[in-house]
């Protein structure tokens, strides 16, 4: 099976490195899947979640991994994907409680400025993300 190296920075931590025969990143034009051999590009990513099948320790079974992350960017290489973004949660992480709280608490404020709302929209989206990671729907 061919892989390529596929890690999420954040300006934390390295969140994951591992192999990926697949890898979908929530691109502001939509969905792009890169799979290993892919062209360069990079790309901005959009508030959303990163779909990886990863190899698993065995170096056999895959591993389907989800990130719920903010806006970013994404560089695709032949041999690698790296994913660049402020935050990224994966739903052991996620507190669907408090990220539901979050979120009503979000709809409810007022937003005055152009960018205020457009704040929101992303704050938003994010916390939507992490919800779907965590199975909590939205």
């Amino acid at each position: 099976m061919a892989t390529t190296t596929f890690s999420i920075v954040t300006p934390e931590a390295l969140r994951f490195e591992g192999q990926a025969e697949l890898v979908i990143v929530p691109g502001s034009e939509g969905e792009l899947g890169a799979l290993p051999r892919h062209a360069a590009l990079v790309t901005t990513l959009k508030p959303g979640i990163v779909r990886a099948n990863t190899v698993g320790p065995d170096g056999k079974t895959v591993v389907r991994r989800e990130f719920a992350i903010g806006p970013g960017f994404a560089q695709v290489l032949p041999e690698s994907v790296t994913v660049l973004v402020d935050a990224a949660w994966e739903k052991p992480e996620v507190d669907v409680e408090s990220t539901r709280a979050e979120l009503r608490a979000l709809r409810e404020r007022p937003s005055n400025s152009e960018a205020e709302v457009e704040a929101a929209r992303i704050s938003e989206q994010v916390l939507a993300a992490k919800l779907r990671v965590a199975g909590g729907h939205e």
